[in-house]
This record gives structure tokens, C-alpha cells and sequence, in this order.
């Protein structure tokens, strides 16, 4: 499982509480979809408005991975942790490689679950070096699903 503690050395800045336990279930873009203990990452993109993150929040996110050239809502509560970083995909590249190191290694018990991306609807959405990121993203999902398909766990 994915904690705070993971998301931090990552993150130029984060805002809410600092709770190195904070546990995630499931990592996602899409705002509608319903969660149980979910970290929204929101993908840099022109078309963003807040009510993204209002659904988000709504439908069951504890935090969100936000990109720094994006201002917050000002309806976020206080306490919500936002991890700040230049590029969210970049970000979660690199928490998805070191995610994956840990599996194999078997550091984890519980998995997080990567709700990531629909095929169909990001081809024109990003840039080309967000279309490499997100390939390989993908590619590095592929393998983390290998894995947990031969421990018995997908």
C-alpha cells in the first residue's frame, strides 16, 4: 500500500495535514469515479475546472497530487494533503517505479490499486513527452499487474 510517506519524497511542497501513515487505496484521474481512500491525481491540462476536484473530494479522496502551476481551490478543507509537484505524471512515474520496486520486493501487504487511464480519452488530451510518460506508466502498471498476478493477488 501507498502512504503519505511514499507521496512526500516526491513532492516540492505539500499542504494539509503530515501524517507519514496516511494509507491509499487507490490512485485515479477520473474525478467521478467513486473511491474508497483515494489519492486524485489531477493531469496538467488547460480544460481543468474545480469541480473536478469537488467530485473528487466527494466521491471518496483523502488527498490529491497537484501540478504547481495550477492555484488550489479555495474550498479545499485545511487538513486535505496535497502533494505539490512540477509535472503530476512525472510524479507518478516515480512513485509507481518505486512503488513497483517494493512489490517485488515484498515490502507491502496490502496493494493500492492504480485506476489510471482510459485509452480512448487521453490520446489527444496530452503533449507528446505526457504521451511518453503515460506509455511508460502504462508499461510499469503492465508489470506491476504481472506481479501480483503470480503471487496470487490480481
Amino acid at each position: 500500500m501507498l502512504y503519505y510517506k511514499d507521496l512526500i519524497k516526491i513532492s516540492n511542497e505539500a499542504r494539509g495535514v503530515k501524517d507519514d501513515f496516511i494509507a491509499f487505496e487507490q490512485i485515479y484521474f477520473n474525478p467521478s469515479e467513486k473511491v474508497n481512500k483515494g489519492l486524485f491525481v489531477l493531469v496538467s491540462r488547460n480544460e481543468y475546472n474545480e469541480n473536478e476536484m469537488k467530485e473528487a473530494l466527494y466521491n471518496g479522496a483523502i488527498a490529491a497530487l497537484w501540478p504547481q502551476n495550477k492555484e488550489l481551490p479555495r474550498f479545499l478543507p485545511n487538513h486535505f494533503p496535497v502533494f505539490i509537484v512540477e509535472n503530476t505524471l512525472a510524479a507518478l512515474k516515480l512513485v509507481l517505479k518505486d512503488y513497483l520496486k517494493k512489490r517485488k520486493e515484498n515490502r507491502y501487504d496490502k496493494m493500492t490499486k492504480f485506476m489510471l487511464f482510459d485509452q480512448d480519452k487521453h490520446n489527444d488530451a496530452f503533449s507528446t513527452y505526457d504521451k511518453s510518460v503515460i506509455e511508460d506508466i502504462d508499461q510499469m502498471l503492465q508489470v506491476l499487474n504481472a506481479v501480483d498476478e503470480s503471487e496470487g493477488r490480481g
